[in-house]
């Protein structure tokens, strides 16, 4: 019997300063306008994780 795990996985980007610093001045353009002031989040699809063979 395989058990899967069940869930969301997710993590963050931009999470250190160097990557920020690397966008330099693109933060500011349009869509955005601005750095982010809080987390940026991502959601991977439900096929992330991996299944093992029977």
């Amino acid at each position: 019997m395989t058990t899967l795990a069940r869930g969301t996985v997710y993590g963050t980007l931009m999470n250190f300063r160097g990557e920020l610093e690397a966008l330099g001045p693109k933060m500011n353009e349009a869509p955005y306008k601005a750095p982010p002031n809080a987390p940026v989040l991502y959601v991977k699809p439900a096929n992330t994780g991996a299944r093992t063979a029977p």
